[in-house]
């Protein structure tokens, strides 16, 4: 997935660059923007708003960024969540640092799965020492609450 911002922040967002560089000149011209031309002209402003896209990619028009991602299929997300529940917890997050552990509960955060990010932190503090991020009673470990 492709995601023009422009420096006013609008968003345009598409799959392909071909894709992308047809919204950008609807956004800038209107959604009628090819009536009228020839297809050797559209194929011209295709073109060249495309050159214009890596252009903004690679950072040389200033104000506009196109980034890249890729989104993480919904069963993808849902299988993950699945794997990484409540036995799983008891028996890894302890093994986890930290820093593991807060990767770990933010991807679950972002699938939708709270609670059970709370729960693999809960089940990390468990194994923390005095003195680190989730040993109970750190303000880390308060705010995970």
């Amino acid at each position: 997935m492709l995601t023009l911002t422009t420096p006013d922040g609008t968003t345009i967002t598409a799959a392909t660059d071909v894709e992308l560089a047809s919204k950008w000149l609807d956004h800038q011209y209107g959604e009628n923007w090819d009536s009228g031309l020839i297809p050797f002209d559209q194929h011209d402003a295709m073109n060249s708003t495309i050159e214009e896209l890596a252009l903004m990619h690679d950072g040389i028009l200033s104000g506009y960024t196109v980034t890249e991602s890729t989104p993480i299929p919904t069963t993808v997300l849902e299988r993950f969540v699945a794997a990484f529940t409540w036995d799983t917890a008891g028996d890894v997050a302890t093994t986890l640092n930290c820093g593991e552990v807060d990767a770990l509960a933010d991807l679950l955060r972002a699938a939708g799965a709270i609670d059970t990010a709370a729960l693999w932190i809960e089940r990390h503090a468990e194994g923390d020492e005095e003195g680190d991020a989730h040993h109970p009673g750190t303000d880390d470990q308060e705010a995970a609450r």
